[in-house]
């Protein structure tokens, strides 16, 4: 790790994305990310929009006989978490 990266790193302020302070500090993403997790930043991650599409099912509420995109957009999670979610729990697959 690049000693500049730690001091430059320490003057940043909280609450920044890691893409926000890559180009803050024109470094490339990958690399100033890991030294920013090192260094104890508590950067945002920047892929909220991926969190939200894994959000857990409550599997007990789903009404497994509907397809897997319509469970998806009642509960607000791709179609892709569905059939992961009843694959997992094993139930029957719909046509």
């Amino acid at each position: 790790m690049k000693r500049d990266w730690i001091k430059a790193i320490q003057k940043l302020p909280p609450g920044l994305s890691y893409l926000q302070a890559s180009k803050r500090l024109r470094a490339p993403y990958s690399s100033l990310r890991l030294a920013m997790i090192k260094c104890g930043y508590s950067g945002v991650d920047g892929r909220v929009r991926g969190q939200l599409k894994n959000r857990k099912l409550q599997v007990e509420k789903v009404d497994w006989s509907q397809t897997n995109a319509d469970i998806g957009r009642k509960y607000g999670v791709s179609r892709e978490r569905v059939r992961f979610m009843r694959r997992r729990l094993g139930k029957a697959k719909t046509i």
